[in-house]
């Protein structure tokens, strides 16, 4: 419940326990020390209140039972306040483990409140904090002023560091785009500059088995004629 654990947050915070008593009437005692005496309403309802009540004769109210502490001396009813035992670093912290350690069940802080409370508002990280209200549904509204400008600072750098990262990328898209019509500037210009130079005229070299086999071709036509042309006689015969 919300009393233990405001006595347990407490001990983490000073480093022992709030009410290390000897026995049942010994940790009252240091409660009451510390918290002082239980409202009226408190006592009324209590089934256990006279194990560490006593009746005064004369106004007929409940007296707490005191034990002595450890130096033999009687202890008192608000004698050591929260505020002096845990000190005065943290307003915020101490009263929160005061709401928490409220004698009226009715009246102490609820765990919903204790989420809502400041103290645990103010230690969450930002990016915490946002995701705290919506779970919890807290209005920023609500929020207390340092709370709210912590969280507002941190929207706001997230705002300019979205917007930072969109330019860059633009701004790499830009060079990227640049880069591809550069690069396809060059190619047309080396394309049509191509397209502009004369091409030389190349004479290929007959093969020497080509003009081998084209001398001897030639050569057998020759003998081929000169075989076919008739005697000098016979052309005479036939004028």
């Amino acid at each position: 419940d919300m009393w233990s654990f405001g006595c347990i947050i407490a001990e983490l915070y000073i480093g022992y326990p709030l009410f290390p008593g000897e026995s049942e009437n010994d940790q009252m005692s240091r409660i009451i020390e510390m918290r002082n005496v239980p409202s009226g309403n408190v006592l009324q309802v209590s089934e256990r209140k006279m194990k560490f009540f006593n009746i005064d004769n004369d106004s007929l109210r409940l007296e707490p039972i005191m034990m002595k502490n450890s130096r033999g001396k009687l202890r008192k009813p608000n004698g050591k306040p929260l505020d002096y035992v845990i000190g005065d670093e943290d307003p915020d912290f101490n009263d929160f483990v005061s709401k928490c350690l409220d004698w009226n069940p009715a009246t102490r802080l609820s765990p919903d409140e204790a989420l809502k409370h400041i103290w645990v508002l103010k230690g969450l990280p930002p990016q915490v904090l946002i995701h705290h209200q919506k779970m919890h549904n807290i209005q920023t509204p609500e929020l207390p002023k340092s709370v709210k400008v912590s969280r507002d600072k941190f929207l706001d750098d997230q705002q300019r560091e979205k917007e930072m990262q969109l330019n860059r990328m633009q701004q790499q898209e830009r060079i990227t785009r640049s880069q591809k019509e550069s690069g396809q500037a060059d190619k047309n210009r080396e394309v049509s500059l191509n397209q502009n130079v004369p091409r030389p005229q190349v004479k290929l070299k007959t093969p020497k088995s080509n003009q081998k086999m084209t001398a001897m071709s030639n050569k057998t036509i020759h003998i081929t004629q000169h075989e076919e042309q008739p005697p000098s006689s016979v052309r005479e015969n036939t004028q």
